[in-house]
């Protein structure tokens, strides 16, 4: 059997692996403690794309890298739980979702819960500390190609 790690023996792509995770998962949880206990991080992909206006669900389905069906039932469930309503655009053969008030105020509780997890983050490791991670992490995503579609909101992320 193997010793435990030393902390030094995490490298960075780990680091990363294990730190993100936990991070989101405290985000979640303040957003549900503010009153949004039944969304999950998979809806926060589709708000991303709402943000910009209403958009026809198979325009989501390409964005999001899933199947038309996948979304159709993603949006029923937030339509049930007025996160997002349905309505139809300029070709009325069209479906066009778009973010309800409570998918907004869904979307400003998590932003605060974001910016609550990185402030006691700065609180106990320094500010400028948690500035200096932001920018190398800025600078990784550019190096990576990822940076001007993570900016767009258009970054699809590998599947699980």
């Amino acid at each position: 059997m193997e010793e435990p790690l030393e902390p030094a023996q995490l490298d960075f792509v780990t680091l990363l692996g294990l730190v993100g995770p936990l991070l989101g998962e405290r985000v979640v949880v303040e957003v549900a403690k503010a009153g949004f206990h039944d969304l999950r991080p998979a809806h926060g992909r589709i708000f991303q794309h709402l943000l910009r206006g209403p958009q026809p669900v198979g325009q989501l389905a390409g964005l999001l890298g899933i199947s038309p069906q996948a979304v159709s039932r993603s949006v029923r469930e937030l339509v049930t739980n007025g996160y997002v309503d349905v309505g139809t655009g300029p070709d009325a053969r069209v479906r066009e979702v778009a973010l309800s008030t409570r998918g907004r105020a869904a979307i400003a509780a998590a932003r605060a819960a974001r910016r609550e997890v990185i402030d006691e983050i700065a609180a106990r490791r320094g500010r400028d500390r948690v500035q200096l991670a932001s920018d190398l992490l800025i600078d990784v995503l550019a190096d990576l190609g990822a940076l001007e579609p993570a900016l767009a909101r258009t970054l699809r992320m590998p599947a699980d």
